[in-house]
């Protein structure tokens, strides 16, 4: 439910304020040891995080502490996946899921 909520938060406005609130649910269901809702959480926050200039800076402060100083193994890998789709979507104009699929066509 959470990331169905935050792929369609993407298309809100960058100034609703809604968006602030989807995206601290995502960054707390990050820390469910489950390497699937990492995955699928960390895809939809990149485009979402971009939009909050103002609080990007408590962003990457918060995790760069979950990162560093998580308490769970899955608050840590959390923040790895998080960063990792972080610097996929500044460098890239495809998405992971994207590059996934053309990768699972070529096998074929």
């Amino acid at each position: 439910m959470v990331v169905l909520i935050g792929s369609l938060s993407q298309h809100l406005e960058p100034t609703d304020p809604r968006v602030p609130v989807i995206v601290q649910r995502l960054l707390d269901t990050l820390k469910v040891p489950s390497e699937h809702v990492q995955m699928a959480v960390a895809e939809c926050l990149p485009p979402l995080v971009k939009t909050l200039k103002e609080d990007s800076a408590e962003l990457v402060q918060t995790m760069l502490t979950r990162l560093v100083d998580g308490k769970s193994e899955g608050e840590r890998k959390g923040a790895v996946c998080f960063w990792i789709l972080l610097l996929l979507f500044s460098f890239s104009t495809t998405s992971p899921t994207d590059i996934s699929n053309e990768k699972k066509k070529k096998k074929n």
